[in-house]
């Protein structure tokens, strides 16, 4: 059974967070969106996403590298992107390190898709090698 696929927004700004929502529901992703950094958490642990979205700056000073690196500890292959309006080399680099995309706020509704999708289809890009990799391996041992 095939599902739409499903995308956390953790985001501490409610109209960016409904935004992202309704872009992303109208256009079929099944989303969920958290405003803090414990929420954000929460959802990871209760259920798995197919891509994570998360905002920089949370609630109280909490970084979204915080969940980030949560869910990359859970699921090392997600795909994620860190959403900020503080677009420089430092974040970047972080970001780098941590093997996610950086979407620089305002970030406008085909921009959001396009990256949204881009995460998709390297995902099932890679899913779909797994059985050629392992034919060939296969292959290879038996020889």
């Amino acid at each position: 059974m095939h599902h739409p696929p499903r995308v956390l927004v953790v985001e501490d700004s409610a109209t960016l967070a409904f935004t992202y929502r309704a872009i992303l529901s109208q256009n079929g992703y099944s989303v969920t969106t958290a405003e803090t950094r414990d929420a954000g958490l929460a959802e990871l642990q209760s259920q798995s996403f197919d891509i994570l979205l998360c905002d920089l700056t949370l609630d109280h000073g909490h970084s979204g590298l915080e969940v980030i690196a949560f869910a990359r500890g859970r699921c090392p292959q997600l795909p994620v992107a860190l959403l900020t309006g503080y677009d420089d080399v430092e974040i970047r680099m972080a970001a780098a390190q941590l093997g996610v995309s950086v979407l620089a706020k305002p970030i406008g509704v085909g921009q959001l898709l396009v990256s949204v999708q881009w995460m998709l289809g390297t995902v099932e890009q890679e899913r779909s090698q797994i059985p050629e990799r392992l034919a060939k391996g296969a292959s290879t041992s038996a020889a």
